[in-house]
């Protein structure tokens, strides 16, 4: 997705794939203020990432930083579908 983001949204996101812990107890301005961006771009990144607005992205960011802290594998582990939300893409990838 990066080369339909700006590059704004780009901090963004690798602020989120790089410290999902982090980003999770952050609200909307915390991540804005620390991607040096602004809290619309944020919005934005999160619904170009599949998620309806920031509060599922951090809830999903929540899930990922407990199950990387558990060392438990994802439990997707399916093919991927042509109708498949971006998030269960990026986990099974992930995976």
């Amino acid at each position: 997705l990066a080369p339909s983001m700006t590059r704004s949204m780009q901090r963004v996101a690798e602020a989120v794939a790089g410290d999902p812990a982090g980003c999770a107890a952050l609200t909307v301005t915390g991540l804005a203020e620390l991607t040096g961006t602004s809290e619309a771009t944020v919005v934005r990144t999160a619904r170009i990432l599949g998620y309806p607005g920031y509060r599922d992205l951090r809830l999903a960011l929540a899930g990922l930083a407990a199950q990387q802290q558990s060392g438990r594998a994802p439990s997707v582990t399916a093919d991927i579908a042509v109708d498949d939300p971006v998030a269960d893409v990026v986990a099974k990838l992930a995976h």
